[in-house]
């Protein structure tokens, strides 16, 4: 990605702004976004900006919200997909 393409202050900006208003539901959903269009850097580094951004026990938090979203690849249907096997 090059570096125009990335909107990573951004996002963790808006990131840090939901958590201060209470929401991890909210605060995750601009890394979901992120993520799906690319709009964000894909390095290990993302953890650790939004630590530095909103602190450990917050990015723990957002996290938590994430892991119980579904496979990008199958949405968590019936069938195994190659991706998640199921998980």
């Amino acid at each position: 990605m090059n570096h125009d393409a990335d909107k990573t202050p951004r996002i963790l900006e808006e990131i840090r702004k939901s958590v201060e208003a209470g929401s991890y539901k909210a605060a995750a959903r601009p890394l979901r976004h992120a993520n799906a269009g690319g709009g964000m850097r894909q390095a290990s580094g993302v953890v650790e900006s939004l630590r530095a951004a909103i602190g450990e026990w917050h990015a723990s938090g957002i996290l938590r919200e994430l892991a119980g979203d579904g496979c990008k690849y199958c949405g968590g249907d019936r069938e195994r997909c190659g991706e998640c096997h199921g998980g």
